[in-house]
């Protein structure tokens, strides 16, 4: 998202005007869901991707048509044979992509962009509202952020508040309510996975969270990864002790431990329920899963506390190697994330 955004401003800056494809509403099979976008600039080159295949190549098109005309547009792809705009792909699932002309010079749409790359630099609780006067024209674009507010458009926050969800949402207005069409959808999320030990299974976890939009940072007791080159600005190592944790774990946070003792994971676990953190997962065998509950309650942890941890870790894919582990992981993060929590996966 971020690189689709500086490559508008760059756009826009520069004498050229943009068509900002998004992907608003979707149901049944279909490649990419609501989020996913697609910049055309009036070159015909494009950045990021509504799904491939003729539903993009029939969106070129038509954003070419929109650089002509200069309006705005709404159109709906349907996705499964001998249908009303049948496009030749049966996914057996419908589309609606809004077309979004930006003209050249357009300030407010400069200042929108930047400040919604200083929320993703800065990991912020964020979302992206555009409001719909009607069916051909965007009425405007806003920012919130979750501790300053909305920018960019008013809107009244009843309305607002209960439509920020963790996934984009299309809401259509009933009689008698709030006249506009919003699309809203997150931006970017604050929340930060803590990897605590950075053995096999840590370093490939975090390569694989980094590139699907988690915050990540690894804790670990041993100076030597400090020279490991997978570390960067996106990845934060941390180095320090396990048993004198001392980290502002948030609601936001998820924790996931795989540290290379039994003790050491203990320590971690003992620090872990007493946070807030949405997730707490521990890698571990079903006979360590039995003795790791029995020795928490031992020191005054209830069975409620026991059920906040996810062990075994991941999802029951069969995986055996440390980059499978990793990517069973990586599936019941973002599971978590998008809110479809699985209950019997929890320690019990």
């Amino acid at each position: 998202m971020r690189a689709i955004f500086s490559k508008i401003i760059n756009q826009i800056t520069t004498g050229h005007s943009v068509v900002l494809c998004s992907i608003i509403a979707g149901s049944g099979s279909v490649p990419r869901g609501a989020g996913a976008k697609m910049a055309v600039f009036d070159d015909g080159n494009t950045i990021g991707t509504i799904g491939g295949g003729a539903v993009e190549l029939n969106a070129i098109k038509l954003a070419t048509d929109v650089h002509s005309t200069k309006v705005s547009k709404m159109h709906s792809y349907i996705l499964s044979k001998n249908e009303i705009s049948d496009i030749g792909m049966i996914c057996g699932g419908n589309v609606t992509v809004f077309f979004q002309y930006i003209k050249s010079g357009d300030e407010n749409a400069i200042s929108l962009f930047r400040a919604a790359i200083d929320s993703i630099d800065g990991r912020k609780d964020s979302w992206l509202i555009t409001k719909l006067e009607d069916s051909d024209a965007a009425c405007e674009m806003g920012l919130f952020e979750k501790y300053n507010g909305l920018t960019g458009m008013e809107l009244p926050l009843d309305v607002l508040f209960p439509l920020l969800c963790s996934k984009a949402v299309f809401h259509k207005p009933e009689e008698g309510t709030f006249k506009h069409m919003l699309y809203i959808e997150p931006l970017s999320r604050s929340g930060t996975v803590y990897i605590f030990g950075g053995g096999h299974v840590g370093l490939e976890l975090m390569k694989r969270l980094s590139e699907i939009d988690f915050n990540v940072t690894v804790f670990d007791d041993r100076e030597r990864l400090a020279l490991e080159p997978l570390f960067s600005d996106k990845i934060r190592l941390m180095i320090g002790k396990y048993d004198s944790i001392d980290l502002p774990i948030t609601e936001s946070d998820y924790i996931v431990i795989m540290t290379p003792g039994h003790q050491a994971d203990y320590e971690v676990l003992r620090f872990s329920l007493k946070t807030k953190a949405r997730y707490i997962g521990c890698i571990g065998s079903k006979h360590k899963i039995v003795a790791t509950r029995n020795r928490l309650m031992e020191d005054g942890f209830t069975q409620k506390d026991c059920n906040r941890i996810y062990s075994p870790i991941g999802l029951n894919i069969g995986a055996q190697t440390p980059a499978e582990i990793a990517i069973s992981i990586a599936a019941q993060l973002i599971s978590v994330r998008a809110g479809k929590d699985q209950n019997e996966l929890r320690f019990i």
